[in-house]
């Protein structure tokens, strides 16, 4: 993860409601598929199947990507 991806995770953790989390990460995750950096896209979405499951669209969108 490059710097500036890194940092804009960082500040995503700092979110304190799980489902706003959840959907700025599976944004995140999908500018980072944009931009090429697959292996981190990855391991977001996959977080996100496996730790949404309070929020099943969040989750079936992650699956799907």
């Amino acid at each position: 993860m490059d710097s500036s991806a890194r940092a804009e995770w960082e500040s995503l953790s700092h979110e304190a409601i799980p489902e706003l989390f959840y959907e700025a990460a599976l944004a995140f995750a999908a500018r980072q598929e944009a931009a090429q950096r697959l292996e981190t896209a990855l391991e977001v979405y996959a977080r996100l199947v496996r730790e949404a499951e309070a929020f099943p669209g969040i989750q079936s969108r992650a699956q799907a990507r």
